[in-house]
């Protein structure tokens, strides 16, 4: 995913540390949108495994005893 790496080398050293610290910034941002896909998935999970578990024993899971 390094899409700046060809262009960086024929920049000059100055340009070369901006254009890598805006790929960093970038790189930053795609993991904090990643981690909060990653806690409603996990929230979801959570769900599901309590919707199973309370059909297993019979009982209907209320909506607050997920985790």
């Amino acid at each position: 995913m390094n899409t700046t790496e060809a262009p960086v080398k024929k920049l000059g050293p100055k340009m070369q540390i901006k254009a890598i610290n805006q790929e960093i910034l970038a790189l930053r941002d795609r993991i904090a949108t990643l981690k909060g896909q990653r806690s409603a998935l996990k929230e979801k999970v959570k769900i599901n495994d309590a919707a199973r578990a309370a059909k297993k024993t019979g009982k209907p899971a209320a909506p607050g005893e997920a985790g």
